[in-house]
């Protein structure tokens, strides 16, 4: 959580979250020691290295100021709504940070808000991007606003991540088995076969009690994000992230516009 943008209602969304699995919430407080911008004027300084460090010191002393007063918020707000929450304060912002706490946790949430701080240089999607595919742990990019959830979307192609992330899922949230859920496949190199449908079927009869399957047509990134695009009350699933390279759904060049336009809670994983 971006500590110098705390916003409750993202609060809520991570809590509510968290007892829906029954769990407990911590909360990483990350704090950008980086991000202000120098004047380029110097009008009372003698020399330009005198003026650089009295800005450095205002500016350091004003984020000290904003920081400690947006504590006071969250500890205001979670004490206000008894909320049962671990406060860890981060003064170091960087994606390592995010990733190694992840070994540590079952599920990480990260708000589309937390991206937009001019922290990273790669903007939006690198920060995404760089935490989606370290992460040691499940991610969901979660939209502004919570709303409930009543389908599961779970994108399948045959693959092991695909199914890697289902069987996450399945394992996260075990108290939604009564939740629909849909299971959308592409047709890929002409096969209009769901890969493996038996196997997939006895599996999910396991596990939920409501399954049906859609079959889609036509570029796989284009299909899916068509079919999520007035989507609302739901949350899809994403396996298709490794260590090496980016999924197709996810390319660099798409990966701001899904986050962006898709308002629905977006679940990845990778094996």
């Amino acid at each position: 959580m971006d500590a110098l943008h705390f916003r409750e209602e993202e609060l809520d969304y991570f809590y509510k979250v968290s007892q829906q699995l029954d769990g407990e919430l911590t909360v990483l407080f990350l704090r950008d020691n980086t991000g202000f911008a120098i004047p380029a004027s110097n009008p009372t300084a003698e020399t330009d290295v005198e003026f650089v460090e009295q800005m450095i010191q205002k500016k350091m002393s004003q984020q000290q100021e904003a920081y400690i007063e947006k504590c006071k918020e969250f500890i205001d707000a979670c004490n206000r709504k008894n909320y049962k929450v671990t406060l860890q304060e981060v003064h170091e912002w960087s994606t390592e940070t995010i990733v190694y706490e992840s070994m540590f946790a079952d599920l990480l949430l990260v708000n589309y808000y937390t991206t937009q701080v001019p922290l990273h240089e790669k903007g939006i999607s690198g920060f995404i991007e760089d935490v989606l595919i370290n992460a040691s742990c499940p991610v969901i990019i979660t939209p502004d606003e919570y709303k409930p959830i009543d389908e599961i979307v779970f994108t399948y192609n045959g693959t092991k991540s695909s199914m890697f992330a289902i069987k996450r899922w399945t394992q996260i949230f075990q108290n939604l088995d009564e939740i629909p859920i849909r299971v959308i496949y592409v047709e890929e190199n002409n096969s209009k076969e769901v890969p493996g449908k038996s196997f997939l079927d006895k599996y999910l009869s396991v596990h939920f009690k409501n399954v049906s399957y859609m079959k889609l047509e036509g570029e796989p990134s284009n299909a899916i994000y068509s079919f999520l695009a007035h989507k609302v009350n739901c949350m899809v699933t994403f396996g298709a992230f490794g260590r090496s390279r980016l999924s197709r759904f996810f390319r660099k060049s798409q990966s701001e516009k899904v986050i962006k336009m898709l308002n629905i809670p977006i679940f990845v994983t990778h094996p």
